[in-house]
């Protein structure tokens, strides 16, 4: 079994999305973060010489409703874990354990279905 764990920082020689004219909307929750950077620049790489020149990513309206109603108060739902220590499916990085008897957050519940 091979482990694809990052073991430190690499500098990519190969160019980013800025730098292939690709355009991306709808990527509002952790914009920064290193894995959507990586996400970016992979479908870029694939699809610019394509000519494509805009990626809009959407939810179904249904989870983007649910995101709305635990916007601020994230901490205060039980969420599905994604698999890491610190992750759940919703893509909320929990802080403190929920309270005892909190609801399930309504995104993960979406998105374990």
């Amino acid at each position: 079994m091979q482990d694809f764990t990052s073991s430190g920082t690499r500098k990519n020689p190969k160019p980013g999305p800025a730098d292939q004219n690709v355009g991306f909307t709808g990527l509002s929750v952790d914009d920064d973060d290193p894995d959507v950077a990586t996400l970016k620049n992979a479908i870029a790489r694939n699809l610019a010489p394509m000519g494509v020149t805009h990626v809009t990513f959407v939810e179904p309206g249904e989870i983007t409703d649910a995101r709305k109603q635990i916007r601020g108060r994230e901490d205060a739902y039980m969420h599905v874990s994604d698999g890491t220590f610190h992750g759940c499916l919703c893509g909320y990085a929990p802080q403190r354990a929920a309270p005892s008897g909190a609801p399930e957050c309504p995104v993960c519940v979406l998105l374990d279905a």
